[in-house]
């Protein structure tokens, strides 16, 4: 019979009531070989800690967040508050070395935003424990224990050594477990993400990408840029989940995002403002300047192994809180799936449009037979039909005068212009660079190119933003 006034405990190699009475020091290392998360450990460790040092008025329990490869507080409202990189527990972190302080914490040490409530009465000592995990000589610290109490004697520094022991074998397979629950909840993420990425336009798949990179990252904005192969242009047909009126273009000769995709490998920056490429003309998205900027190559998968850079996934701010290695191989992980996804998308959206450009030529081929008859309506036509088929504002037509050597344009935006309207010499502006030369010629900014011939537009009233520029050949 149990007396009844011993505590009964569970037996738990019988499956029975046990007799035996635990002690509080006992009970809480029990309670803490038990603990499963994070916050349950820390709550256990921190008991543990009260019953090796009795004397303490206030402690902590800190454990490695792996996400960040920090050390923090988990509160139970799931609130995570990090150890600063500075101060006096930072210190002796640094060193992997117990630290007994005996003087007062400074008022404005780091430390006091995990512990708002330190202070030390006279006589009493500060404990700074470094938990360090010797196993595989990786020499890491897992839990940080920080402790309020009298002077230290012998006795409490051998329980503080017996405690370690514990605490780095809990920890280890707490930080396993969680480890190992984030893959699992990654892996059932990505299985339902994979099948609503099964979408045909290029816009509502990338909405859809963001919108998971957004819910699992957590930045402050972000984009996918796609690679345009007509411009050789980076284009993000959404932001931040949301799908753009107008499309963001970058160049891939002079951007950050360029230099991601060009050299296929992550670009992490922890401070763009301070980053001599940053140009805020061109390495901001929709005139956001970010502090901390994460840009992951986009990799299309070929055979034998083979890969190619298909975008440029971007992220900026997260927390106000540098990008990590975990965001890092976070991404990777997901993009590693929604790749395929793009590209099939992509080859679709390109075999579509050639199928439509292939029924516009042939439909241009028949009304250009209908007008074969009158010089003037076939050259109106061939206007209209560009412009339809490059979806442009404005279109002309330069004609090569062989007795001048100029370039006479005999039809501007369909309408028929009296003789000599407007003449130009080979190889002056853009129409005649590619008269003399033979090439086409595809321009973002017009205006700023030095082959534009602005008195075109002085004679027309048009502002020219962009142009293109293809010769007829006999």
């Amino acid at each position: 019979m149990v007396d009844s006034h011993t505590t009964s405990n569970y037996d738990f190699l019988f499956r029975r009531p046990s007799a035996v009475v635990l002690s509080g020091y006992e009970d809480a290392i029990l309670s803490m070989g038990a603990a499963m998360i994070p916050t349950e450990f820390t709550a256990a460790a921190k008991r543990c800690l009260h019953f090796t040092l009795p004397s303490m008025s206030t402690g902590a329990a800190l454990l490695l967040d792996t996400e960040n490869n920090e050390l923090a507080y988990f509160e139970e409202n799931d609130k995570v508050k990090h150890l600063p990189k500075m101060g006096v527990v930072w210190d002796a972190v640094r060193q992997r070395m117990l630290e007994v302080r005996r003087s007062p914490v400074p008022d404005n040490d780091p430390i006091r935003t995990v512990m708002p409530n330190l202070a030390q009465d006279s006589g009493q000592v500060f404990v700074i424990a470094p938990m360090v995990d010797q196993r595989r000589s990786l020499y890491r610290v897992l839990v940080l224990l920080l402790a309020v109490c009298d002077e230290l004697s012998e006795v409490h520094l051998e329980k503080l050594r017996i405690l370690e022991r514990n605490v780095i074998v809990t920890a280890a397979r707490v930080l396993a477990n969680e480890t190992s629950e984030k893959e699992r909840a990654t892996i059932e993420n990505m299985l339902d993400v994979c099948g609503d990425l099964i979408d045909l336009d290029i816009v509502s798949l990338s909405v859809k990408i963001l919108k998971h990179i957004m819910s699992t990252v957590k930045p402050t904005t972000s984009a996918l840029f796609l690679l345009e192969d007509g411009t050789q242009e980076l284009v993000a047909y959404a932001y931040n989940g949301v799908a753009l009126d107008t499309e963001i273009r970058k160049p891939v000769s002079e951007s950050i995002y360029g230099e991601c995709f060009r050299m296929g490998e992550v670009v992490n920056i922890s401070n763009i403002q301070q980053d001599l490429r940053f140009n805020p003309r061109i390495d901001t998205i929709k005139d956001y300047e970010p502090t901390h900027l994460l840009c992951v190559p986009v990799k299309r998968r070929g055979t034998q192994g083979t890969q190619s850079v298909i975008g440029v996934l971007v992220v900026c701010d997260k927390n106000d809180r540098p990008f990590t290695k975990h965001d890092e191989e976070g991404l990777l992980y997901s993009l590693y799936f929604c790749s395929s996804m793009l590209n099939n998308t992509l080859v679709y959206q390109r075999e579509l449009a050639l199928k439509k450009q292939n029924e516009v030529l042939l439909q241009v081929a028949k009304n250009l037979f209908t007008s074969l008859d009158n010089i003037s309506s076939l050259l109106r036509e061939i206007m209209n039909e560009a412009r339809r088929l490059t979806n442009a504002e404005r279109c002309s037509l330069f004609l090569l005068d062989n007795s001048t050597k100029n370039l006479v344009a005999t039809v501007f935006n369909s309408d028929l212009l009296k003789e000599g309207a407007l003449t130009i010499k080979v190889g002056q502006g853009i129409a005649g660079y590619v008269a003399q030369t033979g090439r086409t010629v595809n321009i973002t900014d017009a205006q700023k190119h030095p082959q534009f011939f602005k008195e075109v537009d002085k004679s027309t009233g048009f502002f020219t933003n962009c142009c293109g520029s293809s010769t007829i050949m006999q």
